[in-house]
């Protein structure tokens, strides 16, 4: 009987095709709620206790005695890889620095032509960065258009003869007064 109640359950894994996007009316997925084996791991991180610490230091007896006849003595084991080969960069280094045997004390001019050049270079770029700063700045106080506009100039008509007439620049462009 339990069998029986249960096959409409066992229908969705019977049928050739599945839904694979729900719509929400029907159930797709069962869920067996059988006893599961809980599944032990074990961890990866040691504990770090005073014990491990000093396998990973030092090999045998630490000795430190000191005194007019007895040196100062560590018993430790060499951490450092010497088995690795040191790749050799001969190709991308100059040729007045291949040799290292030779003396290159003459060659300072050489070298040091690159940092005055990195040098020129980066002041000249920090110079046009601090022009360009400086004349936005002084632009931004300058008056408007409209103030520009309405502007008026003042000009003494006791310095130029009756008569004549004399050029003055106003906005940029010339302007001509004649006295009568």
């Amino acid at each position: 009987m339990n069998a029986i109640t249960k096959s409409v359950n066992v229908t969705y894994f019977l049928r050739a095709s599945t839904t694979a996007v729900s719509n929400g009316s029907s159930c797709i997925v069962t869920i067996n709620k059988g006893k599961k084996e809980k599944v032990t791991t074990i961890p990866s991180i040691t504990p770090k206790t005073s014990y491990t610490l000093a396998q990973n230091g030092y090999t045998g007896p630490i000795r430190i005695s000191s005194g007019p006849a007895v040196s100062t003595q560590i018993s430790q084991h060499r951490l450092a890889h010497t088995d690795i080969r040191v790749p050799s960069f001969d190709n991308y280094r100059k040729d007045i620095s291949k040799d290292p045997t030779a003396n290159t004390r003459g060659n300072a001019p050489e070298k040091e032509n690159i940092a005055y050049a990195v040098a020129a270079g980066t002041g000249l770029a920090t110079a046009y960065g601090a022009k360009s700063v400086v004349q936005s700045l002084v632009l931004s106080m300058a008056p408007s258009a409209d103030v520009l506009a309405v502007s008026k100039i003042e000009v003494k008509l006791s310095n130029i003869p009756e008569g004549q007439s004399m050029v003055f620049k106003w906005r940029g462009k010339p302007l001509f007064i004649r006295h009568r």
